[in-house]
């Protein structure tokens, strides 16, 4: 265990709730599952985040009254960890064990097999694509306990999961704390433009388009500067992003920063926020974009994007397309001041109402009420 922390005045009938996530390593799930455990133990819930794999840079921003357990395991299936995770459970008694993602599912699966009672499984499913495209020994691995489904876009909801008694299945859109973002205060664009793409260095997130329109741009006399920030554990997709930036005369153009945990102030140093991916759920750097009123050009994927008002729609870019995605990223920034600012607080406005994480904590709380809890 890394942090015990007491949590005075939690309702007597709420019992405690448990959230399992592989790290706290940087990334969207990740971000996700420790501001939910925050928010929830923020609404006077005794809340315990499990990291199965172990701790991460983002430890440090988990709430005094949220209780972290670091279990380490080894493999998908360690005995040791299972074990660690199964007396926590007993110990804990928890109403809901609250699982971020396909490992955590089948790791609290396997900890919880055997026991003739025990909590609701909720699977929060932080993947781009439906079930269909799992192996089937993954769908089968989540059958026995799983009582909730979870996700950003309604398709990924279908086919239902199997499961032995019949689950919820809900539309939880992803949410972030918007005051915590400072905000871009002008809409001035400096000289080279100031670029950021915040997405882990993962051939899903597209960095390879994106370098193709950064070289158009810079062809074409438009003068940028790029800064990737996001995990970069990839090495072998790194070194394929750094021979193409290479390749392009771009290595002076674009830096690959790694993993910031200071995103939320980052963002307003910048000039324009960029997303490349090919495939998405409900991306967060897209509504981090919005929350900092940072204008951004974003490909077409994920829930988030078809949620955008009309007035954004026309920043969207298909996935692939690197003439689009250049034109459209010189489009943004020809954008006159007063039209940047106005759009601006259009997003911010926007991500309060529908991408809060507020309104997240509700529609999950919403959930373990029906649950039972």
């Amino acid at each position: 265990m890394l942090r015990r922390h007491s949590l005075p005045g939690a309702p007597d009938h709420l019992t405690p709730v448990v959230h399992v996530i592989d790290s706290l390593a940087i990334g969207g799930a990740e971000r996700l599952a420790i501001d939910l455990a925050n928010g929830l133990a923020g609404r006077g819930r005794a809340v315990h985040l499990v990291a199965t794999r172990g701790a991460g840079p983002l430890l440090d921003d988990v709430a005094t009254g949220v209780t972290v357990h670091n279990l380490a395991r080894r493999s998908r299936f360690d005995l040791a960890g299972l074990g660690q995770f199964r007396r926590l459970v007993r110990d804990l008694s928890p109403g809901i064990v609250h699982a971020h993602g396909w490992s955590s599912l089948q790791f609290a699966t396997a900890a919880l097999a055997g026991r003739r009672r025990g909590p609701a499984l909720v699977f929060h499913d932080h993947r781009p694509v439906g079930l269909a495209a799992l192996p089937r020994s993954y769908r089968v691995a989540a059958w026995p306990r799983t009582r909730a489904h979870l996700a950003v876009d309604d398709q990924l909801l279908h086919p239902p999961l199997r499961t032995r008694h019949r689950a919820i299945r809900a539309v939880v859109p992803n949410g972030i704390p918007v005051d915590r973002y400072r905000v871009k205060v002008h809409g001035e664009v400096s000289n080279p433009a100031s670029i950021v793409v915040v997405a882990n260095l993962r051939p899903q997130k597209g960095h390879l388009a994106l370098a193709d329109a950064i070289a158009a741009l810079v062809a074409g006399g438009t003068a940028v500067r790029v800064d990737l920030v996001g995990a970069t554990d990839d090495q072998a997709y790194r070194r394929v992003c750094e021979d193409r930036l290479a390749e392009l005369g771009l290595s002076e153009v674009v830096r690959i920063c790694g993993p910031r945990t200071d995103v939320a102030t980052l963002l307003a140093d910048h000039d324009l926020g960029v997303l490349a991916s090919t495939t998405e759920s409900g991306p967060l750097a897209l509504i981090e974009y919005l929350a900092a009123g940072l204008p951004f050009v974003v490909t077409d994927v994920g829930k988030v994007p078809r949620s955008l008002p009309p007035e954004f729609r026309r920043w969207l870019v298909p996935a692939g397309d690197a003439p689009a995605l250049a034109v459209r990223i010189a489009e943004a920034l020809a954008v006159p001041v007063a039209t940047r600012q106005a759009l601006a607080e259009q997003g911010r406005t926007f991500a309060r109402r529908e991408l809060s994480l507020e309104r997240t904590i509700t529609l999950v709380e919403d959930v373990y009420r029906q649950l039972g809890d």
